[in-house]
């Protein structure tokens, strides 16, 4: 017997009312129906929540039955699974960037232990500056798409409302901690276990560039080399500033101001005029 139009209507408003896991359930209860009416509401919710339709199998008598696959996971769970790997992850070297950096604060004085720590400290420290605002996308994006996701399952949220929270919002989120963290990672600075040694040097040029929307500024000193710094310390340095530059082997990994360290070791002078 044919189920009536306004029967159907209810059904389909109860069945949207329903989680996945039992959807499925439901599906094998009603695949004995002699019309397909309802299993069609059921099978087009699942795909609404899923994008994929329930596996087909064939009964003995050749009928077609539907077998729940509550085994496989839904896309939606895995990539909420990566995202929350992810975040750990980035999460993990955070933590353990600054732990390193606590470990060897380098402090004001510039002596022996100074030269021993300083590469480790410049190391993990650019680590930190460059995980850290990623590590809180990331974090947010997980959420985001957790409440969507959640959401939609229980049927508090449509799936037009689900795509805009779950997808579009994490998406913006991911795209701008990748652009920000993956090139900054080319800025890490070389670390070793030789002790680096420390220059006096003046400035010589200043340089920025840019590049869609990202700006680079570099420090030139009266040695030849080049020091990318940030933009503070690119203002705040001047032409034929003294610097105390500290090298690890022949790169500079970070420039002090003279009048606020102390140097306690011997220090080669380098004149612009040598060059």
């Amino acid at each position: 017997m044919p189920f009536t139009q306004e029967y159907l209507k209810e059904y389909e408003e109860k069945i949207r009312q329903l989680p996945l896991e039992e959807l499925y359930e439901v599906l094998d209860i009603i695949q004995k129906d002699s019309t397909n009416e309802r299993i069609n509401i059921v099978e087009k919710r699942i795909e609404e929540l899923t994008g994929d339709l329930p596996i087909k199998n064939h009964s003995e008598d050749n009928k077609e039955a539907y077998t729940p696959i509550k085994e496989i996971i839904p896309p939606e769970k895995k990539i909420l699974a990566i995202l929350a790997f992810v975040t750990i992850c980035f999460i993990c070297i955070v933590v353990i960037a600054k732990t390193k950096v606590d470990a060897n604060s380098i402090g004001f004085i510039i002596d022996d232990d100074f030269l021993s720590s300083i590469a480790d400290y410049v190391y993990y420290q650019t680590l930190y500056d460059i995980f850290f605002t990623p590590s809180i996308c990331f974090g947010a994006a997980t959420i985001f798409y957790a409440f969507g996701f959640i959401s939609i399952k229980e049927g508090k949220k449509d799936v037009e409302g689900y795509s805009v929270v779950t997808h579009l919002v994490p998406a913006i989120l991911v795209s701008w901690a990748l652009a920000t963290a993956v090139p900054k990672t080319f800025d890490l600075p070389p670390t070793n276990s030789e002790k680096s040694t420390v220059q006096i040097e003046t400035v010589t040029y200043k340089k920025e560039t840019s590049f869609r929307g990202v700006h680079k500024y570099y420090l030139y000193f009266s040695s030849g080399s080049k020091l990318k710094v940030d933009k503070n310390q690119y203002e705040q340095t001047y032409i034929d500033k003294s610097l105390y530059t500290i090298y690890q082997r022949k790169n500079i990994i970070i420039a002090l101001p003279v009048n606020r360290y102390v140097l306690k070791v011997q220090a080669q002078v380098i004149d612009e005029d040598e060059n």
